[in-house]
């Protein structure tokens, strides 16, 4: 808000996440940008190296704005440091309960001990609040950092999904405890984390904030017009947990009865190999495209001509995917799972077609039902503009992050 502004600009956050730029980052991006013009002071802090070849993948204008007013800074954990008495209780019980997750848990864990601790060396009274993307070993590294400190700075962390909140949930139960304020991506988390910690949960429940991750409408012009009609666009990475294999399957089905209809999926992973042979096993070499990983403006491209996106997700992977809050804003009908938060970012169903996640059967029937419709096509896709104008403008929503930035500082 507004009369913001001049406290915010006095405010330098150190932001902490796994890797930027990344071939994911996208909502990161829009967030920084969106800190920035509220005129906080930000710069990035990610857990790997620097990759410059992937700020290919960060919008431009976004790209633009963070590198002209962000430094974006590696700081390796290289050589190991000693380990300061004052969080030497904390990095032990981090590591005791990250063995509990697998092997590589408690090595990664150290990695982003040492960056901590390091980080604090360097940077002690250069920063007045430590805000971590996301709730795992980002959220770990400025745990450390903040505990290192010879002064007190605020903490605070997001909670988004299947890498951070559904599995490995190393130290987060203490995290919480000894953050400011978490911020969490829709209704569906708060509960789960009811479930997840019952007896703890009443004593940090004040401290959680849904806030949606939120798109520039302005870059994305509702579009309902003008599609093709008969393309069904998904997009996302190539693990079973999107649910792009059972996908394959319901298209076959559902090709049945609209024999002219195409299948375009973005994206790449390591499910990519089994796609490719589940497209040859049910003959849809000329039906289906797989196109690899491109950058946001040529999905950007192929979700203003589509003719609906289909989102999926198998089981607790994804919370509240971005494509779907795109794909409102342009106007391109969406179905999607009933899972985790994919029902809230689609109104319960009355901005977009919901379906039980993993029904082949059902998710066949309802692409026939919405590519043989126009006209319930045409009432989402404006069910869907108004319900993102609502929810999911980063300029209205930015606007809860500064204020509990600015009131927990």
């Amino acid at each position: 808000m507004a009369e913001n502004k001049p406290l915010a600009g006095r405010v330098r956050i150190a932001l902490f996440t796994s890797q930027f730029p990344g071939k994911v980052s996208t909502f990161f991006a829009r967030d920084v940008n969106a800190l920035l013009a509220e005129g906080f002071k930000v710069d990035i802090f990610p857990i790997y190296p620097i990759q410059e070849a992937c700020w290919q993948y960060v919008p431009e204008t976004l790209r633009e704005t963070i590198r002209v007013n962000s430094q974006v800074l590696y700081f390796p954990p290289f050589p190991f440091s000693k380990i300061p008495s004052s969080v030497r209780e904390d990095v032990l019980q981090i590591l005791k309960h990250s063995i509990k997750f697998g092997v590589p848990q408690p090595i990664k864990s150290f990695y982003v001990v040492q960056q901590g601790i390091k980080w604090a060396e360097k940077f002690n009274g250069q920063y007045d609040y430590l805000l971590a993307y996301w709730g795992n070993y980002a959220a770990t590294y400025a745990y450390v950092a903040q505990k290192t400190l010879n002064r007190h700075v605020p903490f605070s962390f997001f909670l988004h999904a299947g890498t951070d909140l559904y599995r490995d949930q190393i130290f987060l139960e203490q995290k919480i405890q000894a953050s400011s304020a978490v911020f969490t991506v829709c209704e569906f988390n708060k509960k789960f984390l009811r479930s997840l910690y019952p007896q703890s949960f009443s004593s940090f429940e004040e401290k959680l904030w849904v806030y949606h991750l939120g798109i520039d409408l302005e870059g994305f012009p509702f579009l309902p017009e003008g599609r093709k009609s008969n393309t069904i666009l998904a997009v996302g990475s190539l693990y079973p947990v999107k649910g792009f294999h059972l996908l394959l399957h319901a298209f076959a089905k559902a090709s049945s009865n609209l024999p002219d209809m195409r299948l375009v999926i973005v994206g790449d992973g390591p499910q990519k190999i089994h796609l490719q042979y589940l497209i040859r096993r049910l003959k849809l070499e000329d039906k289906v495209v797989l196109t690899g990983h491109l950058p946001f403006e040529l999905v950007k491209e192929h979700m203003i001509k589509s003719t609906i996106l289909v989102h999926p997700s198998l089981g607790l992977g994804d919370a509240v995917p971005t494509v779907i809050k795109e794909a409102l804003a342009l106007g391109l009908p969406v179905i999607g799972s009933d899972i985790a938060g994919i029902p809230e970012l689609l109104d319960r169903g009355r901005c977009g077609v919901l379906v039980p996640s993993g029904d082949v059967q059902k998710l066949s029937r309802a692409i026939v039902e919405l590519m043989a419709n126009d006209t319930k096509r045409k009432l989402l896709a404006n069910a869907g503009r108004e319900w993102a104008q609502q929810r999911f403008d980063v300029k209205k929503n930015i606007s809860i992050l500064s204020d509990v930035i600015l009131r927990t500082l």
